[in-house]
Formats: structure tokens, C-alpha cells, sequence
């Protein structure tokens, strides 16, 4: 696992790709990372948390076929959350403060299973799951 969580001066992380047994990564906040192609060597990833970037298209997360959690709380730059259909592990996503929060939650998780290749928007939870998946993620 690792975690940059607000390492603002962060720009490259291309030498994780290296890495080929990762499960876990955490940059939130990491406003310097623009360039999110990495991501697509990551076949073990369980676990990623994008929240408060500026990654605006997320296909290539389509490659992470092991991923069950993907936080992108704030990314508003992500308009398209199609590829997803193609994480069929995926069981958490939490889209709080993106272009697809529409309810003005304080936290939205959607649970799976995920209808394949679309989202399924029908079990929405609050707060206290979103408590639980960061204790989850982040080691105390």
C-alpha cells in the first residue's frame, strides 16, 4: 500500500507501475498529479482512493480488473464513469463532490453488485458507511 495523501508537490508517480503486486493507493489531494496513465498496469489493485485530483478521464481504471473500492470524492472533472462496468470486483464507489453527486449528501457510497457495463445508482448510503470505508483504507 501506499499513501500520498496532500503531497501537493507530487507530479509523477510512473515508477509505481513497477510495483506489480500494489493493492492499495491513496493521493488524495495530490493536486500536482495530472498524468493518471500508471494506473493501467495495476492488475492486483484492490484499493484506490483519487479523491481531490485532477484525473478527468478515468478509463483507464477499466484495466484494474481486481479493484473493489475506488474513492473520487471532488473529482469533479469526471463526466464519463462508464468504463467501471468493466471493474467487476468493484463493490465501493464513493462519487461525494463529483459531477454525479446529485443529491448534495453529505457522502455517497454505491454498492454492488453493479449491473455489467453500467452503474447501478439504487443502494445509496450515508455518512456511516463512508466513516467505515475510510477505517477501512486508512490504517490508524
Amino acid at each position: 500500500m501506499l499513501h500520498f495523501n496532500g503531497c501537493c508537490g507530487l507530479t509523477d508517480l510512473a515508477w509505481t507501475a513497477r510495483l506489480e503486486a500494489l493493492i492499495g493507493l491513496y493521493v488524495e489531494k495530490c493536486t500536482g498529479l495530472v498524468d493518471f496513465s500508471f494506473l493501467g498496469g495495476f492488475e492486483t489493485l484492490d484499493g484506490l482512493d483519487l479523491s481531490h485530483t485532477s484525473i478527468v478521464d478515468i478509463d483507464i481504471l477499466g484495466q484494474c480488473k481486481e479493484l473493489t473500492t475506488l474513492v473520487l470524492t471532488g473529482c469533479t472533472g469526471v463526466t464519463d464513469v462508464s468504463c467501471l462496468g468493466q471493474c467487476k470486483k468493484l463493490t465501493e464507489l464513493d462519487l461525494d463532490g463529483s459531477r454525479f453527486d446529485r443529491r448534495g449528501e453529505e457522502s455517497r457510497i454505491i454498492k454492488k453488485p453493479l449491473v455489467p457495463h453500467a452503474l447501478d445508482v439504487s443502494r445509496v448510503v450515508g455518512p456511516r458507511v463512508l466513516r467505515h470505508l475510510h477505517r477501512r483504507l486508512v490504517p490508524a
